[in-house]
């Protein structure tokens, strides 16, 4: 879609993320409301995902 699009990664700070996401029940697929734990653990390995494709991509087209 976008051949030459050019990404910034921010990382906001995953026990506030996930604070927000259960106070405000934020439904996300795969997320356990219910655990704190369980939420930290599947945004961590997203975050981690989303990091691995940036260095993927090269510096030039996704800084960090």
């Amino acid at each position: 879609l976008f051949p030459n699009a050019k990404f910034l990664f921010m990382v906001r700070d995953g026990r506030a993320t996930v604070h927000s996401i259960i106070s405000r029940k934020v439904t996300i697929t795969g997320f356990d409301l219910a655990s704190y734990r369980q939420c930290m653990e599947k945004w961590n390995h997203a975050i981690e995902l989303m990091h691995e494709q940036c260095r993927d991509i090269g510096k030039d087209r996704c800084m960090m």
